[in-house]
């Protein structure tokens, strides 16, 4: 797999014998393979030998099922549609990987590996992934750390399918967060939504290249060069700003219910994954960030909060005499996050003496009014 380096053919000049890397093998019956590898370790183990760490991904991944008959194709709602397509992907996955076993080890216990008897003599036997070139494969761990990830959680959306004749690669990206963080891919298409960005890209693995599809991404999943980053950051915030409001609507108005305080919380949980997000506009930055703030407190997340109020707090020159529409929705936040009524108070004087053009602060302002001090 390659991320920040490249994947590595075998070389027998190479100086560091005792490196492990994860060697990518070959074998026809993951259920073979790895009832000889267990025995292989416990074998080793006895001589006082260290055992060999192993991965065989259709282990993980089982076939997926769909839980319900959609009667026609016009019935099917967009939740309908996102399900089947999880189980297409995830077979699709599933299958693509039959196949392939992840060793780490040293080079000599690869060649010691493979020249055991049941290896030699058994019919499905296990060899090297090899390159175009002829070379046998290996990669470095933090090469492999995606995949792991990819097999043990499964919780990132995608596709994720062998390299296909004809792409044609326009620019490259640089894959932000989630299971390929830090991993530069090729943009081969992009379609825009009404829920963000919908990614084909061309990313090398194992001295070739995948396609990976990631749906509905935004600034914060993807780096993305030139026009798409301008269109996108704005509705990325947009939409965590109104998730965030609807959220603090349903609670001042008594209107939450146990179904949704769990989804609720789900949101905040996932909003709180994006502070290490910076923006080259400081109004912007500062936004965000102010954002971030009310998602703590929603949340109740003390540490948090307190790590951002003085980072919030310095933005207000004077709580006082609020200059700007963007000064008075900061300081509609800092109130609902202490609940110190001063906050307020230069919140509401600036909105009766000012003609208020932010749609954000209109929208917040009713919100805060109908809020408590403490």
């Amino acid at each position: 797999m390659q991320g920040q380096g490249e994947t590595m053919p075998i070389s027998h000049q190479d100086n560091q014998a005792d490196h492990r890397y994860w060697y990518v093998m070959i074998h026809l019956e993951p259920a073979i393979i790895s009832r000889q590898l267990t025995s292989e370790n416990e074998r080793r183990t006895s001589q006082g030998l260290p055992a060999l760490t192993h991965i065989i991904p259709f282990s993980y991944l089982k076939k997926a099922q769909a839980d319900r008959e959609l009667e026609s194709k016009d019935e099917k709602t967009r939740a309908d549609r996102r399900h089947l397509r999880d189980i297409e992907e995830h077979n699709n996955l599933r299958n693509y990987l039959h196949d392939f076993v992840f060793i780490h080890a040293t080079e000599q216990e690869i060649a010691d590996l493979l020249r055991t008897e049941w290896n030699r003599l058994g019919r499905l036997h296990l060899h090297h992934y090899r390159s175009h070139s002829g070379n046998p494969i290996r990669v470095e761990d933090y090469e492999m750390q995606p995949l792991i990830t990819l097999l043990v959680s499964q919780r990132q959306r995608f596709t994720f399918t062998p390299y296909y004749e004809g792409m044609d690669p326009t620019e490259t990206v640089r894959i932000k967060r989630g299971i390929f963080s830090n991993f530069k891919a090729s943009v081969i298409e992009a379609n825009y939504t009404a829920d963000g960005i919908n990614l084909t890209l061309g990313i090398p693995m194992f001295q070739g290249e995948v396609t990976l599809q990631l749906y509905e991404c935004n600034a914060a999943d993807v780096e993305i060069p030139g026009r798409m980053e301008q269109i996108y950051e704005p509705h990325f915030i947009h939409n965590i700003e109104q998730q965030l409001f609807d959220i603090l609507r349903r609670r001042v108005m008594h209107r939450d219910t146990p179904d949704t305080r769990l989804a609720d919380q789900q949101l905040l949980n996932t909003c709180n994954l994006f502070h290490y997000l910076k923006f080259e506009d400081t109004t912007t930055h500062n936004h965000f960030h102010a954002l971030l703030l009310l998602c703590a407190s929603l949340s109740k997340d003390r540490q948090t909060r307190d790590k951002l109020l003085p980072h919030i707090t310095t933005l207000i020159n004077n709580p006082q005499q609020p200059q700007t529409d963007e000064e008075a929705f900061i300081l509609a936040i800092l109130y609902e996050a202490t609940r110190d009524g001063n906050y307020r108070i230069a919140a509401k004087h600036y909105c009766q003496t000012h003609q208020v053009d932010s749609p954000s602060l209109l929208q917040l302002m009713p919100l805060i009014k109908r809020i408590k001090t403490r």
